[in-house]
């Protein structure tokens, strides 16, 4: 239950020694001040009464409209009294605000699809086009099930335990995968938690207490080292679009397995006295990595048409978007299918049996490593995995492989 009650705040005085009438809001054991635009000096206001003294000059006027204010916010109350347990502070703040002044500001309850829209702003204001690119695509996601439901949006205080599952069983009709929905699952828990930060969403109402994310265990895919070198010699004619892809590909073996995100926005800067420096765009860590033979072989055939230190090295990011952040990403996007595509066919040709991707090569340097002896720990610091729980994901797979051969040694 909300509840108002009338005070002077005397925490702010101003300079002509008068101080703000407020309304003092508890809602959930939670309390705000809000200011209702009069002002008094502290011998004019009644503590007992809640009214402005008639010491005041026009303390008649003051009073009918001090009074006339909180009613109207007492009235909202009233009129969404079944719906206050579940509303957040922030948002019943809103009511009595638009109550009193006819503005609710950010401070009402907000819905899903605007919210949502709100993070993806902040996140290309911030520069992360990536990031905000996911949550464009749950947005997406968002918009067909609301039209299934036949809304335009939902309120946030409306996402409960039954909304998920709901949801859930929509998206499993639709054919979406179960990683997928974890995938959605996980953004909307991301929400729902910088709703709870920023008091739109009551955490006591939070829904992923009961609602669980299931995901399934995908079989990790890894070039052997034979693999390895049936790319590296793979007979592809020179300036085509394989051979590139090659290059990249090759590249990012060589390079501790970098992401094909940092190959494409690797810039000649980042070309130093026979290293890569460079800061990863996922996490912003610096990676610092000695140049090998054959990458510098690479790195010559695209240097000699670059002068420009923020120029990129890989003619991966079209020229013509060079300097627009998000028609970059977007152009990215674009050309990291194309890489994948290209990859599968380079993989046809060298008859590779792994479906050659990107994201295999980086697994695969992980992995190569691992049965090479190389420690787990020095493994995750060359990925720049943030904890050796990551990194041990990548190389699960290669464990079933010991014990596959342990075993057959055993019962020959």
């Amino acid at each position: 239950m909300a509840t108002l009650k009338l005070i002077l705040d005397k925490r702010r005085i101003k300079s002509d020694d008068t101080y703000p009438i407020c309304v003092r809001l508890v809602h959930n054991r939670k309390s705000r001040t809000i200011n209702i635009k009069h002002y008094v000096k502290e011998k004019d206001w009644n503590d007992i009464t809640k009214e402005v003294k008639s010491s005041h000059q026009n303390s008649g006027r003051v009073n009918l409209r001090i009074s006339e204010k909180v009613n109207m916010a007492k009235k909202e109350l009233l009129d969404n009294e079944n719906k206050l347990a579940s509303m957040s502070m922030k948002a019943v703040q809103g009511l009595v605000q638009k109550a009193m002044f006819g503005e609710q500001e950010d401070y009402g309850d907000m819905q899903l699809l605007q919210y949502t829209n709100k993070i993806i702003d902040r996140l290309k204001e911030a520069r992360k086009f990536g990031t905000a690119s996911n949550y464009e695509g749950v947005v997406y996601s968002f918009k067909n099930y609301l039209d299934h439901l036949k809304k335009k949006d939902i309120l946030l205080s409306e996402i409960n335990y039954n909304f998920l599952i709901d949801w859930e069983a929509n998206l499993y009709g639709r054919g979406v995968t179960k990683n997928g929905i974890f995938s959605y699952m996980r953004t909307l828990r991301a929400i729902i938690n910088k709703a709870i930060k920023e008091d739109l969403f009551e955490e006591k109402n939070y829904p992923f207490k009961k609602f669980k994310l299931k995901r399934v265990k995908t079989i990790k895919r890894a070039l052997s080292k034979e693999d390895i070198n049936k790319l590296r010699n793979a007979a592809i004619e020179k300036g085509t679009e394989l051979w590139d892809t090659k290059n990249y590909l090759v590249f990012m073996f060589n390079m501790q397995g970098m992401n094909f995100v940092d190959v494409a926005f690797l810039k000649l800067k980042n070309i130093q006295n026979g290293r890569v420096i460079y800061p990863r765009r996922k996490t912003d860590r610096v990676y610092n990595i000695k140049i090998t033979p054959e990458s510098q072989t690479i790195l010559d055939y695209y240097l000699k048409e670059r002068s420009n230190q923020e120029e990129y090295v890989f003619p991966i990011i079209s020229k013509e978007y060079w300097g627009n952040e998000e028609k970059e990403q977007i152009n990215y996007r674009w050309q990291r299918k194309k890489c994948n595509t290209n990859s599968k066919t380079i993989g046809l040709l060298c008859g590779i049996k792994e479906n050659l991707t990107t994201y295999v090569i980086r697994h695969s340097w992980a992995t190569i490593g691992k049965k090479m002896g190389v420690p787990t720990s020095v493994i995750s610091e060359g990925l720049g995995h943030e904890s050796m729980t990551t990194t041990e994901i990548y190389l699960d797979e290669f464990d079933e492989h010991v014990l596959d051969d342990a075993n057959e040694l055993i019962v020959s």
